[in-house]
């Protein structure tokens, strides 16, 4: 299993660095949760290097425009690596071989300060906290909705 990392390896072969089983801090994930994370044949940009050392540098509303506007994926989603909600919206993602980055709040140290700067500028701090081109769309509910409708899709397209 591989993630396809983001953030400081981005520009290394197509799509990143291949990194074996790694959140977004780099720690390994169990194969209890990467199977969670990352069902097989999935593909997952994960932020890691460069947008931990930006969390810790900045502001978390900063790090959070930055990494929303400067993401090179249609989708990024601030997410925690147990969260029932998050893993099904990794999985739609997943199963749409849609690439994203996930910010996993939860191997962060200000993971919560984030999610309060993620309630400032979206007025949602609950996860997944997904956007796609740079717009909010919502959580788990709601991404949801969208592929319902189709308008997800559209969005993606």
């Amino acid at each position: 299993m591989a993630f396809v990392a983001s953030g400081g390896a981005r520009g290394v072969g197509k799509g990143g660095a291949l990194l074996a089983g790694k959140n977004v801090c780099g720690s390994m994930l169990t194969r209890t949760e990467q199977s969670r994370v990352q069902p097989p044949g999935g593909r997952v940009r994960m932020a890691m290097g460069m947008a931990w050392e930006k969390a810790k540098a900045g502001t978390p509303k900063a790090f959070v425009e930055d990494t929303v506007v400067n993401s090179k994926a249609k989708v990024v989603m601030f997410t925690k690596t147990r969260c029932p909600y998050c893993i099904n919206v990794r999985n739609l993602f997943t199963d749409m071989g849609v690439t994203f980055d996930d910010i996993d709040l939860s191997t962060m140290e200000n993971g919560g300060a984030i999610q309060n700067a993620l309630l400032e500028l979206t007025g949602q701090r609950t996860v997944p906290n997904v956007f796609i081109r740079g717009a909010h769309v919502g959580g788990c509910d709601d991404t949801l909705e969208l592929q319902r409708t189709g308008a997800l899709e559209k969005m993606l397209g």
